[in-house]
């Protein structure tokens, strides 16, 4: 057996790769450090004050 004939990647991981790349696709501009700085800030806030009301 030649490494020619073994498949770099298996046929579902590949599919699921495409699959992932498309999702990243966008018409949008990336978001700016603020912008991400605020969403983690809100996610952090949602995360953590869910343990304090328990």
């Amino acid at each position: 057996m030649s490494l020619q004939d073994v498949p770099t990647q298996p046929p579902e991981r590949s599919r699921i790769i495409k699959q992932m790349k498309a999702l990243l696709k966008t018409e949008q501009p990336a978001l700016t450090d603020k912008q991400v700085e605020s969403m983690l800030k809100e996610r952090r806030l949602e995360k953590y004050l869910c343990y304090l009301k328990a």
